[in-house]
């Protein structure tokens, strides 16, 4: 059995087509914006085995891709032909593998690109140019006299961290690391 699908969103596509088609109206299905693939849904409940499908083109199939490639393989499930209007026989086969190609070679690009742009970052990170992740803290250039004077006991530590306008946890990283770099330079 013959049927006919199209995608049109234009009303003039649709009338157009209708009148060029030798079907009974039962054999036609036409989804526009508004019904959204209900007609094709309708479609698929009747297409059999060997069922013949004409298509005006390609893209009257759906509007996007992810579409069209769920339609195409739910003819081949199917096993359904596709045809065009000019009675071109479609392979939904070469197509599917054709759309395949496509999107891994988009995945691909798309990885190389992503890969440029983090050796790009990563060539600036290592020349020191560049922000990456959160900026660090700018420290006052009299941060170390005061902790030397915290560990006098000449100030106390939450009134220089707030003094500061530091949050508790970043204050402490930076005393450890303070602390830390005093250790270094006592072994050497």
């Amino acid at each position: 059995m013959e049927y006919f699908y199209a995608y049109l969103p234009n009303k003039n596509e649709k009338e157009n087509v209708l009148n060029s088609l030798n079907l009974k109206e039962n054999q036609i299905y036409i989804d526009d914006t508004e019904n959204d693939d209900i007609r094709w849904n309708d479609l698929v409940k009747k297409l059999k085995d060997n069922d013949k499908l004409l298509v005006p083109s390609i893209d009257c199939i759906s509007s996007e891709e992810v579409s069209l490639k769920d339609k195409l393989q739910t003819l081949k499930d199917i096993h359904a032909q596709l045809l065009t209007i000019d009675d071109e026989d479609l392979d939904v086969d070469v197509m599917l593998q054709l759309m395949d190609f496509i999107e891994v070679s988009r995945k691909n690009r798309a990885r190389k690109l992503q890969r440029a742009g983090i050796d790009k970052a990563l060539e600036k990170k290592y020349k020191g140019e560049g922000r990456f992740g959160r900026p660090r803290i700018k420290v006052p250039d009299d941060f170390e006299e005061n902790i030397k004077r915290i560990m006098r006991k000449e100030l106390s530590h939450d009134a220089y961290r707030a003094q500061l306008g530091m949050k508790r946890s970043t204050y402490y990283k930076i005393v450890k690391e303070v602390k830390d770099s005093w250790i270094k330079d006592d072994k050497k």
